[in-house]
Formats: structure tokens, C-alpha cells, sequence
């Protein structure tokens, strides 16, 4: 089988990213022809490229020339809203070949992307006429950005269209995102495959538990607003100020345009010992953070989607906290491997860390039904319904 994988950017340091690599190489391991095709080397701003999101038709040729020299028999796509937009999929429809899309966030749902309004509380309209206009949490709030965020509501509606037209098969790595994807477009339920990601781990991984710190907290991932990281920062802060332990670490690890004001926020609450900017580090060091510290923290304050974050923690025998929202639910069964705490909630997620802190016995314990877990996510499950989905042609 020939297989034609198209995404918006190469960076390797976002989720989207790493499934495409991952997935091109299964399938080169499966001894599948893959061409992998991308728009771009990294994501660009400038006003030439934002007009370009709604109708790239510069990218549209480009790739309209691969399909015509590669042949593939199936096309799966992947996040294409930013750099190469929908311009593709009228001439995938046009010769008949099977075109799978894997949508990797709650953008078609949400124009603004978090999917949360300023009270905290869900979205459960998703994508109508109101939504550049609601108080909603977004990267871009206030009336000064109305304009952009009615541009983007616009580009949202004509990707939506194109689709809901032109799409065969639909993937969605959460629950949540199906449930999403169905409501808001409408589309048949047939169309649409709750497929979680995968992840490649050592079922025989042993894990060193004389290393693990009790006392230390983790988080990785982009240092950016909607991933809460200030949440944890102040739950740190309520633990210790309240009595309720002596001393905690908690780790972040990553990059991102948040940094500067959550080291501020570091210094107001003179948390000098106890938060740490570790930075950005190599993948392949990442395991050493995970396996010595007592559980990961992802208090994200949007909807996720399918955290591959939360499968590495798995993988490393860790338990996860995180928020009660998106795909969180369908990874942390509460009390079991982890714990789910009231998106937003500082000081619930302040009572999930100390019911861990300093609890080697109950971590090693969530941790190992953690792993357990992730035989629901192998590659050799992924790639099995990926095949059968490869197969299908529902529209």
C-alpha cells in the first residue's frame, strides 16, 4: 500500500509532530511505501501566510504534483489548518482516493481552540455564529483582537465545509474529540475512529524505585498559557503555606513564550527552592525526570486531545494528575493511575499532589496500573484499525 502523509510543519517538538514520524516509520516497518510531505519547516506569522490559511493554493499545486508522480492509494493528513490549509482536498475527492484525516485538536470545534470560557466552565455549543463574540479563553482575548478572532472564526467555517465535503475518514485520538467532531459537523458516526495515539515502550522496562524522590513533582511540555503550568506553581504554594508539608519540588521542563511571567510569578511567591525551570531537554534524557519523581502534573486549562505526554509518564511506571477535561479522562481513570482534579482548581490539585507526597508505595502502586494500561495503546493495536481504516471508504 502507498501512503501519502501530509502535515503543516516538521518541528519535532510538538505532539502532531511526533505521531507523523512515528506513524511514517510503523508503516515503513509494516513495508508500506510512505512519502511524507510537509508544508513547512516551522510555523510562520506574517500577513501573507495568515491569508494563505484560508486557500493555500501555492501548496495545493505542490502537492497535486506528488499525487500525480507518487500515486498514492491512500492520503491521511493530519494538522493542515495552518500552513497548507483545505486547498488539498476537492482534488483528493476528484480522484478518488481515499483521504484520512486525524484531527489533532479541538480547532474544528473551536475556533479559538481552548474550547473554555472564562467562567471555567466546558463548551458545549462548539462552532456557531456567536463564537468570536463569546468570553471565551483563547491566546488572544479582549476587543482588541475581535478582528482577528472573526478572521479566524471565517477560515475555521470555509476548512469546516471543506471536510465535512471532501473527507472519507476521520480519526480522533480522544473520546472527547469524537463526541466533538460528530456534534459539531455532523457528520455520520461511521465516518469517525476513536484511535489514540501510540507509543513504543519496553515491556520489560525496569524501574530503579530507590531513585524516586518523594517529594518531587514533574511537568513537560510547551511553557505556554493554556497548559496551566501557574496552577501548579500556586498549588505548590498552598501546600507550603498552609503546613501541609515542610518542603516539595516541582520540575518543569520545556520552553515557551510563558516563561518569563511564570519565573515572576516564582519570585512573588518566593518559591526560590522549590520550582525549577529545568529548560528544554533531549527526549532521550526525559526518562531520568519521569522515573524520579513521584507523579506528573498536566493541569492544562484547554481541551486536550490525546497528550502523549501523559503515555511517557505511563511508560515510566509515573502517575498522572491532571484536569478534569478533553482527553485527560480517557488516560487517568481517578484513583487508579492517577487522579483527575477540577480544571482550573489550584487547591484540588493541591489535595491530589499531597495524597501522593511522600508516598512511594501508593505512586509505584498507581504507576504500575498505569502501565498495564498501555497495551490500549501499542503500536500493534494503532496499526491494525489504522489498516482498517486505510481500507475503508465510507463516503
Amino acid at each position: 500500500m502507498k501512503i501519502l502523509l501530509i502535515h503543516d510543519v516538521k518541528s519535532p517538538f510538538r505532539g502532531g509532530e511526533k505521531v507523523v514520524k512515528e506513524t511514517t516509520k510503523l508503516l515503513r516497518d509494516k513495508g508500506h511505501e510512505v512519502k511524507i510531505y510537509y508544508g513547512a519547516k516551522e510555523e510562520k506569522h506574517n500577513l501573507l501566510n495568515y491569508i494563505e490559511r484560508f486557500y493555500n493554493l501555492k501548496e495545493r499545486n505542490k502537492i497535486k504534483k506528488i499525487i500525480k508522480n507518487f500515486k498514492p492509494d491512500v492520503i491521511h493528513s493530519h494538522g493542515t489548518n495552518l500552513q497548507i490549509s483545505e486547498s488539498i482536498d476537492s482534488y483528493i475527492k476528484k480522484k478518488k482516493i481515499n483521504h484520512v484525516k486525524t484531527i489533532h485538536n479541538f480547532g474544528y470545534y473551536c475556533p479559538k481552540s481552548w474550547g473554555i470560557f472564562q467562567d471555567g466552565k466546558v463548551c458545549t455549543k462548539g462552532y456557531n455564529l456567536l463564537c468570536p463574540f463569546y468570553n471565551c479563553y483563547t491566546a488572544k482575548m479582549g476587543k482588541k483582537y475581535l478582528l482577528y478572532n472573526i478572521l479566524k472564526w471565517l477560515k475555521v467555517g470555509l476548512h469546516r465545509k471543506f471536510i465535512k465535503k471532501y473527507v472519507d475518514n476521520f480519526i480522533c485520538p480522544s473520546l472527547a474529540l469524537k463526541e466533538a467532531m460528530i456534534k459539531t459537523l455532523k457528520i455520520p458516526k461511521e465516518k469517525v475512529t476513536y484511535l489514540p495515539n501510540f507509543i513504543d515502550y519496553d515491556k520489560n522496562i525496569k524501574i530503579d524505585n530507590s531513585k524516586i524522590n518523594p517529594k518531587q513533582f514533574l511537568f513537560v511540555g510547551r511553557i505556554s498559557k493554556e497548559k496551566g503550568i501557574d496552577i501548579a506553581i500556586k498549588a505548590t504554594n498552598y501546600l507550603i503555606k498552609k503546613g501541609k508539608i515542610k518542603e516539595i519540588k516541582l520540575k518543569i521542563i520545556g520552553d515557551g513564550e510563558e516563561l518569563e511571567h511564570l519565573q515572576k510569578l516564582k519570585e512573588k511567591l518566593n518559591l526560590k527552592d522549590e520550582i525549577e525551570f529545568v529548560g528544554k531537554i533531549n527526549n532521550k534524557n526525559l526518562n531520568k525526570y519521569y522515573q524520579e519523581s513521584i507523579a506528573t502534573i498536566m493541569p492544562s486549562i484547554l481541551l486536550e486531545n490525546n497528550p502523549l505526554v501523559a503515555l511517557e509518564s505511563m511508560t515510566n511506571k509515573k502517575p498522572i494528575i491532571a484536569s478534569n477535561i478533553g482527553g485527560y479522562p480517557d488516560l487517568v481513570k481517578d484513583g487508579i493511575n492517577g487522579f483527575l482534579f477540577e480544571m482550573g482548581n489550584y487547591k484540588e490539585l493541591a489535595e491530589k499532589m499531597q495524597e501522593l507526597y511522600d508516598n512511594k508505595e501508593l505512586s509505584i502502586k498507581m504507576g504500575e496500573q498505569g502501565f498495564r494500561m498501555l497495551d490500549n495503546f501499542s503500536k500493534e493495536k494503532y496499526y491494525k484499525k489504522l489498516i482498517q481504516i486505510y481500507k475503508s471508504k465510507t463516503s
